[in-house]
């Protein structure tokens, strides 16, 4: 998940800013609001400091010097990632689940949150 970091006081003055509560302010620095006055709070946030964090699952993750980074996750998923290409195949138990092209920093993450819930409906 992407989420803008702020300090108290920084959420306090956005939120008085803009006539709103710190919860409507946390909406928008989580891109969980995604309207106009949202996307104004987290420029003003990152003018004032703010840092965007990505929450990715935890994982091994290898760089070889063949151009490749290797990640693998607790649940079998594998993702192999192509740094010249941008390719990156999703593998889980050793079958291919599937292949991305042109892929992002924030595609990446987004990947990375499906290849960690893999084979989670198996045991529920």
């Amino acid at each position: 998940m992407r989420k803008i970091v702020v300090t108290t006081e920084t959420r306090r003055f956005i939120a008085k800013t803009f006539g709103t509560s710190e919860v409507n302010v946390g909406y928008a620095l989580r891109f969980i609001s995604n309207n106009d006055a949202a996307r104004r709070m987290r420029k003003l946030a990152l003018e004032l400091g703010g840092v965007i964090m990505l929450e990715l699952p935890e994982c091994e993750t290898i760089h070889d010097a063949n151009g490749m980074m290797i990640q693998t996750m607790e649940n079998g998923a594998r993702l192999e990632c192509n740094k010249e290409t941008n390719e990156v195949r999703l593998l889980h138990d050793g079958d291919l689940v599937a292949v991305y092209y042109d892929v992002t920093l924030d595609k990446l993450a987004h990947i990375q949150r499906m290849a960690a819930e893999l084979g989670v409906q198996k045991k529920l």
